[in-house]
């Protein structure tokens, strides 16, 4: 039950995204819904997890994509269930709204309908045209605990029959443990009856007590209920949640973005959700994360940011003063020795945040250069005190007007660092390997310390730690202070992002 990032986006490449997933949304385009004029959505992953503010129009986008397809299972949904008009709504959409959906096909590519309002009579038109998948979108009602329900089961629980009994599937026994943290020995889907009245009633035995889930609190029986019914759902369904990590503790929610990353893998689904856990967005993919930011010119999308990224959007920089964009994770261990060398104080007050779009198998998608910058454009009028502080060998003169700075050195911080005399001499005398030997290596400077900690038999970001805090001690005190200084100059200015960033207006 290992974390099955790098298998999960593996059975998405192109060439094996159809046998994999089948027809799976591969992007949407939403015009006139809700506050979403014109929004393009890709999906990079099978599970997709969209983030952002209240009202920034995530559920928007499952409501949406719950009526792409006829549902092979149940009841087909349709716009006007999500978007109907009344005294207190009279326009949910524009009179022009309309919705595309892109299906992935079996020639490595993309076929698109459009479902659009019909300009002569009150309807919609494209329905016919829609793909065949099993959907589940259970919405709000998935759990709500017994005692609030006030159904039979509670007002009679004394006089209830036990009808059938049956042991549920091993993987949810397993996947309920592994998410809360609880070895169940046993956990049963029981059928009860008072009268003509029926209804299945989950039940547990966890270290040798029994009890259903009229005991149970809300987010232990909301993982039970939601991971009994995901495991029933026929393979290569689209699944859509709402907020799933809701009532659960911290590591809940991470071990939760595990179990979704199985379910994929093993049945080919594709999973849509909305969240605001940075502990559940840890879990996943960093291709899986789409935060959606509310702008003058409507919603963007940022796609494959980070989730410590997402965090500090979440939290509005709080109680941060300056958020900084940084590369990858190297960059960010190496900025905070840097900071913590030269003001600890100001660490405190600063927010290092993986800005690239890189993906678990050491890729990266359009440069992290360019996807920092594009970031901080996007980002320009959040609130938030953003620069940039990018790798050394990059060139930041053609940055002028922006905030944006570099770390010391000319070349990236992985060769910075294994470059540096005082590092490499404390890495042969504490674990006897020679650097220069492993340096005349082929091996992409990315991956630098992932073998290294193979060798050493030691972990990755605890020899980048390592390196960092020996780094910041060796490099002249001149250097380290010119860049703490310039940061520290971008956080006193008040409003500096929407002056240094200015947004441009889409050309009509």
């Amino acid at each position: 039950m290992a974390n099955d990032k790098n298998a999960l986006q593996k059975k998405y490449q192109l060439r094996s995204r159809y046998p994999n997933f089948g027809n799976i949304l591969s992007g949407m385009r939403i015009m006139g819904f809700r506050r979403h004029g014109d929004t393009i959505v890709e999906f990079k992953s099978p599970v997709t997890a969209f983030s952002g503010l209240n009202g920034s129009g995530k559920s928007t986008i499952l409501e949406l994509a719950a009526c792409a397809y006829v549902n092979q299972e149940g009841s087909t949904f349709y716009i006007s269930q999500f978007f109907a008009i009344s005294p207190l709504d009279p326009s949910p959409f524009q009179p022009d709204a309309r919705v595309s959906f892109s299906y992935w096909n079996g020639n490595d590519d993309s076929d698109t309908i459009n479902i659009a309002r019909s300009r002569t009579r009150s309807a919609w038109e494209g329905y016919d045209n829609r793909r065949q998948r099993p959907v589940f979108f259970p919405q709000s009602h998935l759990h709500q605990p017994r005692g609030l329900r006030k159904d039979f089961v509670l007002r009679n629980s004394g006089k209830l029959e036990v009808e059938k009994s049956k042991p549920v599937s091993s993987e949810t026994l397993v996947w309920c443990s592994q998410i809360l943290g609880k070895s169940y020995s046993c956990l049963d889907e029981a059928t009860v009856r008072f009268r003509k009245q029926s209804t299945p009633v989950l039940a547990a035995e966890h270290n040798s007590l029994s009890y259903s889930e009229s005991h149970m609190g809300f987010g232990e029986g909301r993982v039970q209920t939601l991971v009994h019914q995901l495991e029933a759902c026929p393979p290569k369904s689209l699944i859509l949640l709402e907020e799933p990590e809701i009532a659960l503790h911290q590591s809940a929610q991470y071990e939760l973005a595990l179990y979704f990353i199985d379910l994929a893998c093993r049945k080919g689904h594709q999973i849509l959700l909305t969240t605001h856990s940075n502990y559940l967005l840890n879990g996943l993919p960093q291709a899986s994360v789409v935060y959606l930011e509310t702008t003058t010119r409507g919603i963007e999308l940022l796609n494959g940011i980070s989730s410590d990224m997402t965090l500090s959007l979440l939290s509005g920089g709080h109680p941060r003063t300056l958020t900084v964009l940084v590369e990858d994770d190297c960059a960010k261990i190496v900025l905070s020795a840097i900071l913590r060398r030269t003001d600890q104080h100001f660490l405190k007050n600063v927010d290092i945040c993986t800005a690239g779009a890189l993906f678990d198998d050491g890729n990266r998608e359009g440069g992290g250069c360019k996807e920092i910058i594009t970031a901080m454009k996007v980002l320009a009028g959040t609130g938030l005190n953003i620069c940039a502080v990018l790798d050394g060998d990059i060139n930041v003169d053609g940055y002028s007007g922006l905030p944006v700075f570099k770390l010391p050195g000319e070349l990236p911080p992985e060769k910075e660092l294994l470059s540096n005399a005082d590092v490499c001499t404390y890495f042969e005398q504490e674990y006897g390997k020679d650097i220069g030997d492993f340096l005349s290596a082929r091996i992409d400077h990315h991956h630098y310390f992932r073998e290294l900690a193979h060798i050493y038999n030691a972990n990755e970001q605890a020899l980048v730690s390592q390196a960092a805090e020996i780094y910041a001690k060796s490099v002249t005190p001149t250097e380290l202070a010119t860049l703490t200084e310039r940061l520290k100059e971008t956080a006193a200015q008040k409003n500096s992002k929407n002056k240094v960033i200015p947004r441009k207006n889409k050309k009509k």
